[in-house]
Parts: structure tokens; C-alpha cells; sequence
């Protein structure tokens, strides 16, 4: 759940730029408020975005989105991390072994192939993302493959 007091805090950081303040710049395209053109600066008063290359900004993530790509939000909850960046393949159980860094991850046998990726290239981007060593075994045969 969103909490929306957060949000309305966030948004007291941001200004409009109005069309008479032409030391904004657009971070991205370097164009000055206009008549049809706004601008949303943040932390800094003299640099922001503008509604055009926002709205491109917005397309890129849709596009993104609608190809599938791998987009693993964070999560505080280590397990629950590690799992996310094994997704989609169904993660049974996580345990986290502080001393060795290494997340001890068990997957159905049927979904051990799609848990590690190809050439093992899934397990070794999880584990780069999450910053520990993978060891991921499948329940039903016990056979270990270690990934980091």
C-alpha cells in the first residue's frame, strides 16, 4: 500500500517553472519554459524535466514494461529479494547464511531450468543484483547447482 503522506511530502520539493524564468533549463533536451512547454524542477532551481521529455520519459518505461523485461523491485526482506530476482520461476524457500553471504534457494524440480536462466546467466545476474552467493538446488532431486 501506497502511503499517501509520503507522496504529498515528496511533492513540496518539486516547482513550476513559469514561462518568464528562463534560467531553467530541461536536464534532457536543454529547452526553456514556453508557452506550451513546462517545466518540474526539483532540488535544484535552475535544472528540471519538461512536460515533452517526461511524457517520452513515461513511453520508454511503457514500452519497456510491455516486452517482458526483468525488472526486479527492492525489497527490504532479503528472502523475498532473492526470490523476486529468481522470478518467474517459483521459489519454494529462501534461507539467508549471514557468515558466507550465500542464500540457500530451493525451486521445484520443474523449475530449476528457468530459476538458474540460460548458461547459468540468471542465477549469476540475481546474484550480482542481490550481492550474494546463490545456491540453488532443486527439492524433489537434491542436485545442487552453485551459482554466484
Amino acid at each position: 500500500m501506497i502511503d499517501s503522506t509520503a507522496i504529498e511530502d515528496d511533492l513540496g520539493r518539486f516547482a513550476l517553472a513559469g514561462p518568464d524564468d528562463l534560467n531553467v533549463r530541461c536536464s534532457f533536451c536543454g529547452g526553456n519554459p514556453g508557452r506550451d512547454k513546462h517545466i518540474v524542477t526539483g532540488g535544484s532551481p535552475l535544472r528540471g524535466i519538461c512536460d515533452r521529455c517526461l511524457k517520452l520519459c513515461d513511453e520508454v518505461l511503457e514500452r519497456r514494461t510491455a516486452i517482458n523485461a526483468d525488472i526486479v523491485d527492492w525489497d527490504a526482506d532479503l528472502e523475498k529479494f532473492v526470490a523476486a530476482a529468481l522470478g518467474p520461476a517459483t521459489v519454494v524457500s529462501v534461507a539467508m547464511d549471514s557468515d558466507t553471504r550465500t542464500a540457500h534457494v530451493r525451486v521445484p524440480k520443474g523449475q530449476f531450468s528457468l530459476a538458474i536462466g540460460r548458461h547459468g546467466q540468471k542465477a549469476m545476474l540475481a546474484a550480482r543484483l542481490t550481492g550474494w552467493r546463490l545456491d540453488i538446488k532443486s527439492v524433489e532431486s537434491g542436485v545442487a547447482q552453485d551459482q554466484t
